[in-house]
Parts: C-alpha cells; structure tokens; sequence
C-alpha cells in the first residue's frame, strides 16, 4: 500500500494538526458535488453475445445463515465520526471552506455511509503521554487524566461537538477499526515524537515481545472510549470492535522498510508474529473479547502463491508467511485481517503490468485461508476483516489528480466488493480504501485515494486558486450504491465474468438488481426478473451506471423509466444498479441455503503438490444434498503460466467437465500481468452426484504447482431453479 516518510521535523509539524497523523494503504479520488446526468449509451458497440442474467424474487439467498445486506459491513469510508477532516476552515483542511460544509449530514447521513478505520488518533494520543515508572511503558496514570479530551471531542468546536456526538453518527461507529501504525508501536527503539521515550522491547516470561505496545494500547481502550455502548448520550466516542496490532508489518519493517527505520533492528516473520500475541494479552485483561476483538496480521500483499526472497519455490511465501502465522500466533487471534488490491499499471521493463486481484484471484485467497482454518482449528474458522481494498495505479500515482485515475480505483472497488459480498457469514468488515483529505500523505502531490480534493486541482481556468473542498470521483462508489438494502434474493449469470447480486427492500417496496463486469469490452445482459407475484407491478425504474466514457473518466448516468428492460448495455469493467419499485413487494416463500464444505487434508500441509498423471484424492465430509439447487466444486490451483489448468475430475465416480473459463482475466495478460496463476476453478457438480461424504479425484496431465484448497458449495433450494 502507498506510503509516505516523514522526517522528524516534518512528523513534529504533522502532529500539530489535532488528531490528523495517519499512515495507510492507498487510495485517492475527484469529483463534482452534483452527480453526473447522463443518458446516453456508453463506450462503443458491445459484443453480440448476450449474458443472460436471472433474478428470482420468491427466493431468500441465505449464506452461513446470513440473508440480508449490511451497509455496516461494505458501504464504509476509512474514517471515523471525530475525524477532523470532515470540517474546512482548520489546519487539516488547509484553512480552506468545504462545498458541502457539514459532511456528516450531506455525505455519511444522505449517502448512508457508515464508519470503517483509524490510524491517526491512537498514534496522536501516544504523543502526549510520558514513560511511566517501568523503562519502555506509558505512564498509565497520565493517561486516565488526558484522556478526558479526545474522549469527550475536545478537539472539536461546540457546534461541530453537537453534530458529531449526536446518535445518528455514534451509531455507525459499532464495527469500526483501531489499528496501530508500525513507527511507533512496533518495539524497535523508534522514539516516541515529543516524548522521547520508546516502546520497550523486553522479551521475557514475564512481559513477552510486544507486551510494552500492548500496554498502551490496552489502557487506551479502557481509558479514551465511551465504556457503556450507549450513543448520542454524551459518554463520547464509541470504542472500536477490531483492533488491529499494527498495519502491513511484513511490508513496513521487513521487505521494503521506510527510510526512518534505517538503524533500527529489523524484525524476522516470527519477531512480528508474535508481537501479536503480546498485545493481545495485554489488552484483553481492560478489554473483554465482547467489547473488543484483537487480530492480524493485517499483510499488505497476501500473495500466498509467491516466491520468497531465500526460496524461488512456488508458495513459499505461503509457508514461510501466512501458514506459520495461522499455525502460530494466528490461533490466538480473534480474526483475521488482510489487505486486496489491484494492481493497475505497474511500469516494469518498459512494458505495463495489470495485476488484478479480482477474479479467480482473491477466490483462490479467500478458500486457502478458510481451507488452512479449517483444517488448523478443526472446523473453526474466524471472521474475515478486509480493512484496506481497491487499487494502485503506480504510473499514475506520482501525477497530479485526474479523474481516469480514480478510475482505476472505484472499477476495483465495486468488483471486489461484490466478491465479498459472497461470504456476508465470513467477512466481519470490508473497508474501502477512501480517506477524507489525506492532507497527512502530501507529498510533491496530494495524496492519492480521497474522497476531496481542493476545487483548483481540475485545472479549469474557472478553478483557479480556488482552494474550496469538493468531492473527487470517489463519491461515486457511494451514490451508486446508496439506498441497497434488504434480503437477499437468488440471482444467477451465465458467464463468471458477471458478478450479479439482489436485494429487496420490503418497507420501501423496492428491489435492486447489481452487476458489474469483469469484462474489458461493454456487453449487453439480458435481465429476467422472476417469481413476481401477480398483481404486482412496477410503478418506477431507476438506473445507475457507473462506467469509463471514451477519456477514461467515470461516468454515473442516472436514468428513470416505468419498466423493467428486457436487456442493458454495461460499459466495460462498469457496475449498474438497477431499483425497482413495486405497488406490492416481492415475498420470498422460498429459500436457497448455500453452506462450504472443506475437503479433508491428510498432510502436514494444506497443500498437495501436483504429479503428471497422478490422482489426488480428497473427501469432503457432512455434505446435506438437497432435491433443488447447485453445488459447484471450487479447485484453488497454484501454477507457473503455460501448465494446464484442465484436470481430469472424479466426483464419487462420475467425471466432471471443467470449464475452460474462470473468473476475470487469465492473469497471465499476454506476459504482462501475475507472476503465476493463482486461482479457482469452479466446476459444476450434478445434484445427483453429491452424497453425504464425497470422494473426489484429480488428475492434471503435467507436473508442477499445487493445488490449494477443495471446497464443495452447495446450495439447496425449496424449488427447482430454471435458469432462462
């Protein structure tokens, strides 16, 4: 993720602006305060193949027992209610006005955004405490009487005290996230700004690594947060639910350390891994695991398929990284945090490499963790936090703002987050990765993934020193998506390459239709809407298109009509947003319960290295097969580009066809895209193939590689599916 080093003198000047020191991911944006009204068709003329898509409304998608949309959980922003950055006219703004001057009201409270990550604050507070009696320990009692302040949003102004203590923005503070930057937390010597002091890095029975950080942190918890819950009630600012040991560690302190820490010790995997462990047992003891949950370990790149610096092994980084961590300190772990983004544009050898995660990409990601938990925990598989996703455009990030760059960024974010939205039971939160101003991560130019930027920034002669906030592009993530809520209904595409999601609001009588394309070029979806009951109709068509005009820029067309359409156009890599609303709205009689089932490992490791012509064999237990439905067999595959992705499958005997398509691109890109191939193949399982314990064979025609995961999804319905 984009990082930035601050000199000393720099960081000191940083801390002035109250509250405002952060270090995160990456991300940026532009946009105007007024959505953009287009009706005419996007791009050039789609592809003949039409993509059939169906949704069906008397059907309930319950996932692991979840059925409903949580704006909570997906539509979020990287900040919290006190953030500063949400007024103008202070330091974190320049002394500049805002277009919209109460952004809590005109964006979080209209756009019903919800509350996601902080990394500044917790770092500002550590500024003002002294080094108590104990060498290389905050001063807990100095920190219950400064913690009055920030509590009670002291930093604020009476007004801004009104609004932002108010319950309507306390409640959408119930899931949000604490994680801890990796200067100065991390116990290196790295001095504390204006105190002088450093974490300890004691490594005893007593006060195991890590426990000094998680001191602070512990008491800060306890000390700077509203303890009872309640909200709008003036006990100020509601206590994070995930605290995260500290951001992207592997990345920050041992692959590409930052300029600062040259000096400093650098840690080995197993140092930072269990650094974990020692602030969560410092934590816990103020914190009970109700009121706050402590994970990691929060990798930047969780490329699991890749090489490591002393192994050119395919998955090594896996069983160097990610394996012993869940192996090892992960198990102490309350959830599991990790960061996703697409690579767009990555300048290597004078040509342009695209790596995407979405696709069969973070598929692949998603099943080996649950795969691994699975088999580690003995079934037991802990929440998911995605607390950074989006894009890097590295040819671009250096530039100046312009709106095909933030492009780049909401094409990834809608994608990814409608792959989340697959596992509501497994993601606890996923947080796009949008700060407000990001004022804090300037460089030679403004930080990249905001949702404002200052007007002057288009470069219009109009604009010209006009310094005003506006919103970037990246607002339109939020207007496209604004008002989908409801239960889950059954929704299905012919092609992979169509993600489709739907949703009925009962109260509002509306249903939402979402898609969003994988594909490079537009296409025309034919949409067929059925289970509508008679004597429902549809009395107002609202559309949203969020897609790239001809310059790259995005586009959001908004558009109303008095019928459903038989077929649209969707840009290319574009997401829609279809509301219909009904004089009646669609019941649900019908349920489809999809449940995964994991194969059993019978190895010290979850991975099973491939043999030309050899049969590897699996068995996936506690499967409940059901008259109606699908099942669909999901093959995470590890292998150098050019093998075969094409194995010969057994299911309890009957041989399976596997398609010779898979989610998104082929990672390879014509030689400038992944490294490897890191995916899942999802095969089709006949319903009458399934049993209740399934033996399953797979045989690839050449060696090389591993097969990561076997998952079974199997999804039982209370009628049968026609699919049209």
């Amino acid at each position: 993720m984009v990082r930035f080093w601050i000199t000393p003198l720099a960081l000191s000047q940083a801390l002035l602006l109250a509250g405002c020191y952060e270090e995160s991911g990456s991300g940026e944006t532009r946009t105007a305060d007024v959505m953009t009204m287009v009706a005419a068709p996007p791009q050039a003329a789609p592809l003949a193949v039409n993509v059939s898509i169906n949704v069906n409304a008397d059907v309930r998608h319950v996932v692991g027992g979840v059925s409903s949309f949580s704006r909570e959980k997906f539509i979020n922003i990287h900040a919290i209610n006190s953030d500063l950055e949400w007024w103008g006219g202070n330091a974190q703004s320049l002394n500049q006005p805002q277009e919209v001057p109460d952004l809590l009201n005109g964006f979080v409270k209209n756009l019903d955004v919800y509350f996601g990550r902080d990394s500044g604050s917790m770092a500002y507070e550590l500024t003002r405490v002294p080094q108590g009696s104990q060498p290389g320990y905050a001063d807990a009692n100095a920190m219950a009487s400064l913690s009055a302040l920030p509590r009670t949003y002291g930093y604020h102004t009476a007004a801004q005290r009104t609004v932002v203590g108010s319950a309507e923005f306390e409640k959408r503070m119930a899931s949000w996230v604490l994680v801890a930057q990796e200067r100065p937390f991390f116990p290196n010597g790295y001095p504390i700004a204006n105190q002088g002091w450093a974490f300890s890095r004691t490594d005893t029975q007593a006060a195991p690594f890590g426990s000094s950080t998680g001191h602070f942190i512990g008491n800060y918890l306890a000390r700077y947060f509203n303890q009872s819950g309640s909200v709008g009630a003036g006990a100020g600012i509601i206590k994070p639910k995930f605290v995260e040991a500290i951001n992207e560690p592997l990345y920050t302190l041992i692959d590409d350390p930052a300029p600062h820490l040259a000096g400093y010790p650098r840690p080995t995997y197993n140092d930072v891994f269990r650094y974990h462990d020692g602030v969560r047992n410092q934590v816990r003891p103020l914190n009970t695991a109700r009121q706050v949950q402590v994970g990691g370990y929060t990798p930047a790149f969780p490329d699991f398929e890749e090489a490591e610096p002393s192994n050119a092994a395919l998955f090594a980084r896996w069983n160097a990284r990610d394996g012993a961590w869940l192996g090892g300190a992960g198990r102490n772990m309350d959830f599991v945090s990790l960061h996703l983004y697409d690579f767009e544009g990555i300048p290597k050898n004078g040509n342009v490499y695209k790596q995407y995660r979405k696709g069969s990409n973070v598929e692949a990601t998603f099943d080996m963790l649950d795969y691994a938990m699975n088999w580690a925990y003995g079934g037991q598989l802990k929440p998911l936090v995605i607390s950074e996703y989006g894009a890097r455009a590295h040819q671009m990030e250096p530039n100046a703002w312009t709106p095909q760059r933030d492009w780049f960024y909401l094409k990834a974010m809608n994608s990814l987050m409608l792959q989340f939205m697959e596992r509501p039971d497994r993601i606890a939160k996923a947080i796009p990765f949008v700060v407000l101003k990001g004022e804090w991560g300037r460089t030679s130019v403004p930080y990249n993934w905001r949702l404002l930027r200052q007007a002057f920034e288009d470069g219009t002669p109009a604009n010209a020193g006009n310094g005003t906030w506006v919103y970037t592009e990246m607002v339109n993530f939020y207007r496209l998506w604004n008002g989908v809520k409801g239960t889950r209904l059954e929704s299905w595409a012919a092609d992979r390459d169509f993600l489709v999601d739907a949703y009925v609001d009962g109260a509002a009588k509306d249903l939402y239709v979402i898609i969003n394309s994988l594909e490079s070029t537009p296409r025309t979806v034919d949409l067929k809407l059925l289970g509508i009951p008679a004597g429902s109709t549809v009395t107002q068509v609202e559309q949203r298109h969020l897609y790239p005009d001809a310059n790259g820029r995005p586009i959001l067309s908004t558009s109303t009509s008095a019928s459903v359409p038989g077929s649209v156009v969707l840009g290319s890599e574009a997401t829609m947003v279809l509301r219909i609303r009904y004089s009646t709205a669609p019941a649900q009689p019908h349920t489809l319960s999809q449940s995964r089932h994991y194969a059993t490992v019978g190895s010290s490791t979850v991975l099973t290295n491939i043999v030309a012509g050899s049969t590897h064999n699996f068995t996936v237990p506690n499967v409940t097969p059901g008259a109606n439905g699908e099942a669909v067999l999901r093959l995470g595959v590890g292998r150098e580009h050019g093998k075969s992705l094409q194995p010969v499958i057994t299911f309890n005997g009957v041989t399976l066809s596997v398609p010779t398509d898979y989610r998104g691109y082929d990672q390879y890109n014509g030689g400038k895209g992944r490294s490897r191939f890191f995916g899942v193949l999802e095969i089709p399982v006949p319903l009458s193939a399934l049993r209740a314990s399934n033996n399953i064979g797979v045989r690839f025609p050449d060696s090389g590689g591993a097969i990561s995961s076997v998952v079974l999804d199997n999804s039982v319905s209370t009628r049968s599916l026609a699919r049209q």
